[in-house]
């Protein structure tokens, strides 16, 4: 929650981060919001992790970039869209005050703890150039709500590993260690949902079964 020198993100492609949708796959900046059919057709993932006021790699636009071009992914087997709720914001200030007072930062936490909350799915990444704080409470939060699934990308060498692994195992969440493992239980993740929501795979709306 929010401080940018965290838990948001910075596309390296400026030009992508409002109201990029390619196959179905829908990229939300804060503080923006969703349309509330797309919100109820979507299939939501929160993306939290460090950036290290932007020193750390932009893992985010690589997960986008791979969910956007996986097979199972791909315009003709997706039905739902899906949207990633993404925390940075363009007109993001490095000198705002850290207190519910500031309206903008109050904003901005507001935004992350709601779509936290909202998102079916979230995506930590914990490199080990981080301590990551803030994507740490997050994964917290998850975890003791019990109802989203969590999928965490921890680096062999975080400082805090053994934690993470045994709150991931008391939690029933996915926990890799590399981005190609991510994507990878993220799709299983969407279909998972799929399923739980309407009752099909994705794939399988597309093709009337």
């Amino acid at each position: 929650m929010a401080s940018q020198t965290e838990s948001s993100l910075t596309p390296t492609d400026r030009s992508s981060p409002s109201a990029v949708s390619n196959t179905n796959i829908t990229v939300l900046p804060a503080p923006e919001q969703c349309e509330r059919d797309l919100k109820q057709e979507a299939i939501t993932i929160f993306l939290s992790g460090a950036i290290d006021k932007g020193s750390a790699i932009p893992w985010q636009d690589d997960v986008y970039q791979r969910l956007r071009s996986h097979p199972c992914l791909q315009q003709s087997f997706l039905s739902r869209p899906v949207v990633l709720f993404n925390p940075s914001r363009s007109d993001w200030d490095s000198t705002w005050i850290e207190s519910p007072e500031f309206q903008p930062w109050h904003e901005q936490v507001t935004w992350e703890l709601d779509k936290l909350a909202e998102a079916d799915i979230v995506a930590v990444h914990l490199p080990a150039t981080s301590q990551a704080p803030i994507s740490m409470m997050e994964m917290s939060l998850v975890l003791g709500g019990g109802k989203q699934r969590l999928v965490v990308c921890c680096a062999d060498k975080f400082w805090k590993r053994g934690n993470v692994e045994m709150m991931a195992e008391r939690g029933h969440g996915k926990l890799v260690n590399n981005l190609d493992a991510m994507v990878t239980a993220l799709v299983g993740a969407i279909q998972s949902v799929s399923i739980y929501k309407w009752g099909k795979l994705v794939s399988e709306e597309k093709t009337g079964k």
